[in-house]
């Protein structure tokens, strides 16, 4: 999964950060364990509620009844759906927290004092060391981890669009996670070299629960485990679908949103907000 800035041409030495996205998305009333296809098919469910309304409201018809008890049944369903999907934000919440605490111990108040005067190989070692605590906090074995030209022959302010990372899978089933060599090269970008890295781990751990949904079988609703599994088969591509398509998928709803989560979090424990 590569991640993309807005394509609002912002120079990369000012760090880039998506909120208003995941506001944008929470606004939709897309679920960030599910992203529009829950909100597809929610829809989906009214409509047909509502043709049932139309056709049979109020006659006491047998098919009425059939409809009423579908209701009910539904409402069951939800009920549960919505329990699930508390019980798997309890656990992101409980993540996300200690991923803050994570980041306070990897880059402390000297790291961070001492990071502009840092060389890009030592900023590395730093981000390297933060991934492979993230990834063991999240169930994760660490992967690959590349620096790489991911923006060959960029110029800020006339590119629109500008590749920040990405988490990527090889034909013979490994994976790997990949960011721009310039996050490294400006200190300007230390916040948005964390928030990127979260971001991939985040689709990384995605990448797990769908090599092995039986492994999250009681941590993760179904639906969600459902819906990582749809849309990494049908992922929709920013350069062949746009940037909504792209933003608004499960997937990266998702990592989007645990990345924030993160940030939030650590905003709260640095400076009681």
């Amino acid at each position: 999964m590569i991640e993309f800035n807005e394509g609002t041409q912002i120079p990369i030495d000012v760090p880039l950060s998506r909120h208003e996205i995941i506001a944008a998305a929470v606004e939709k009333d897309y679920p960030r364990d599910t992203g529009f296809a829950a909100a597809f098919s929610t829809g989906l469910i009214a409509l047909i509620r509502g043709l049932g309304e139309l056709f049979f409201g109020g006659s006491g018809s047998a098919e009425q009844t059939e409809i009423d008890e579908v209701d009910e049944a539904d409402e069951v369903d939800e009920a549960d759906e919505v329990d699930e999907v508390d019980e798997a934000d309890e656990v992101d919440e409980a993540m996300e927290c200690q991923i803050a605490e994570i980041i306070d111990e990897v880059f402390s108040k000297d790291v961070v004092e001492k990071w502009p005067a840092m060389e890009a190989k030592e900023r590395q070692a730093y981000i390297e060391e933060y991934y492979n605590k993230l990834a063991v906090a999240m169930g994760l074995e660490p992967t690959e981890f590349i620096v790489d030209d991911l923006n060959p022959g960029y110029q800020p302010g006339v590119s629109d669009s500008y590749i920040l990372g990405g988490h990527c899978e090889r034909s013979d089933g490994s994976d790997y996670i990949v960011l721009d060599k310039r996050l490294y090269e400006d200190p300007g970008n230390l916040l948005q070299l964390i928030s990127t890295t979260t971001h991939e781990t985040r689709h990384q751990y995605q990448f797990d629960v769908v090599k092995n949904p039986e492994k999250y079988a009681d941590i993760l609703p179904q639906r969600t485990i459902d819906s990582f599994i749809w849309n990494w088969d049908t992922y929709f591509n920013m350069s062949m679908y746009g940037p909504e398509m792209y933003y608004y998928q499960p997937l990266e709803v998702d990592a989007e949103s645990f990345a924030q989560n993160v940030l939030s979090e650590y905003d709260k424990m640095i400076n009681g907000n």
